[in-house]
């Protein structure tokens, strides 16, 4: 599996997991619940960027051509976890509610352009299949 293919695969595993919490959002009752949808995408992010980051920015930043994409990859990394602190620090049930799927939606479609993008990627600055 290239990292390409392992990338593309977190993002659909991310995709159905922010699927679920915008069905979990509308039944979230308390702020502990969606404190907890928060938290599951914070985590989330958080992992996935530092292997995005670690692993495929410096691919990138190694070839002619490909170091605006470096750049563009960890200043969205950098904007969606802000978004996600700020969301967290809502202490109103709805708003927090309404910010987080706010937030969810922007996480998918980014996370959506970001794997079409890796097709784009010349493939010899990814490691090979193993």
């Amino acid at each position: 599996m290239t990292i390409t293919e392992l990338l593309r695969t977190e993002h659909a595993a991310f995709n159905a997991i922010l699927d679920e919490i915008e069905t979990a959002l509308p039944n979230a009752a308390t702020l502990g619940e969606l404190r907890i949808l928060v938290n599951l995408i914070a985590g989330f992010l958080q992992q996935h960027g530092h292997k995005e980051e670690e692993i495929l920015c410096p691919a990138l930043d190694q070839m002619q051509g490909q170091r605006g994409q470096m750049k563009e990859l960890t200043q969205e990394h950098g904007e969606l976890d802000q978004q996600i602190r700020q969301v967290a620090k809502n202490r109103d049930l709805k708003k927090l509610g309404s910010s987080l799927a706010n937030s969810s939606k922007r996480c998918a479609s980014t996370s959506t352009t970001r794997s079409a993008n890796f097709s784009r990627w010349p493939r010899k600055c990814f490691w090979p299949k193993t």
